[in-house]
């Protein structure tokens, strides 16, 4: 199984713009999803990101199927990037636990 790990990356205000375009295109909220995704901002850098949508689109809980493309429709000023270990704060467990 391939793991989707792209995301979009960009300044906080970018970032927040683009989830609500998603939102926008997928009718959210809607039933017991309220949002595409919660913004992060990378770990120590400054930048934010969010998930973006996977390849196979989304599907959302009455059954209503949106396509990636109609998902990011007119979603701007944001860059695709994979998820890179550095983005995520240092695990605070030791290794082989």
């Amino acid at each position: 199984m391939t793991i989707w790990n792209t995301y979009y990356t960009g300044t906080e205000n970018d970032i927040t713009i683009a989830n609500s375009q998603i939102n926008s295109n997928c009718g959210l909220p809607f039933g017991g999803t309220s949002t595409w995704a919660i913004s992060q901002q990378a770990y120590l850098q400054n930048f934010w990101f969010i998930p973006m949508p996977n390849p196979n689109g989304w599907t959302r809980e009455d059954g209503t199927y949106f396509t990636q493309d109609q998902m990011i429709s007119n979603v701007i000023n944001v860059t695709e990037q994979e998820s890179q270990s550095n983005w995520w704060p240092p695990s605070p467990f030791p290794p082989g636990e």
